[in-house]
């Protein structure tokens, strides 16, 4: 039986090709839990916790404070929520600085693209406002490789559903709890936008939540008892 603890293959290990095809065997953790149940819970448990993280640092919860309040610009303490993610990203990265390092560069256009947004400061007209922003996008990449490191396919495809799913509940949620919260008011006022600002947001979100979950339950089909019920919400989002 493998170590669950690692992933079954890295996304960059299995670029450098350092670990071999494992088609055909089953996932870490349907095999761990056909022989220790309690082990398989654990693991969900702890993939559930990293949804729930994720949801509150990049769920758009800063978003929808300053749609709720009225605010024009992210309030200051929203820098705060990225501190853990700082923190843990860097301690990835000192505990395993080549695995780190890899996993950025596999990005590829996406890691440059990083690098120009926070680096577009010097010459942007708000550059504060750059600054800011370019900041967070190197912190959520950085949070991106960090997952992506430690976990496998199918965790890190069950984490992206979870959130996925956690979104489109809440944003269906406020259309029955408090609609007001729910809507636009600008630019389109009245117009659904769930958790987001915009309509936009939310229909974009929803596109890639579709097929995050119907991948997800692709690999998993039995967790049909919450797969489909989320895509019948986003659909409906």
């Amino acid at each position: 039986m493998g170590d669950v603890s690692r992933p079954l293959y890295h996304p960059a290990a299995d670029f450098f090709g350092r670990v071999r095809s494992l088609a055909g065997r089953d996932p870490a953790d349907a095999t761990t839990g056909a022989r220790n149940p309690d082990n398989r819970l654990n693991i969900i448990l702890i993939d559930l916790a990293i949804t729930l993280y994720l949801f509150g640092c990049f769920g758009s919860t800063v978003a929808f404070v300053m749609k709720v309040q009225h605010l024009k610009e992210a309030p200051s303490w929203s820098l705060l929520i990225y501190a853990p993610t700082v923190l843990l990203t860097a301690l990835a990265v000192a505990y395993k600085p080549h695995m780190a390092l890899r996993t950025a560069l596999i990005g590829g256009p996406f890691f440059l693209f990083i690098l120009w947004t926070f680096a577009s400061f010097q010459w942007s007209n708000q550059p504060d406002l750059t600054l800011r922003q370019g900041l967070l996008m190197c912190v959520t990449y950085g949070a991106a490789c960090m997952v992506s490191q430690y976990l496998s396919w199918l965790r890190l495809a069950r984490v992206l559903a979870g959130l996925f799913t956690l979104q489109a509940f809440v944003s269906a949620g406020l259309a029955v709890l408090t609609p007001q919260w729910g809507v636009m008011t600008e630019i389109y006022p009245g117009a659904w936008s769930g958790i987001w600002s915009f309509k936009q947001t939310l229909g974009v979100a929803m596109a890639v939540a579709s097929g995050g979950v119907m991948g997800y339950a692709l690999m998993q089909p039995e967790a049909v008892i919450w797969t489909d019920p989320a895509r019948v919400i986003i659909v409906v989002c």
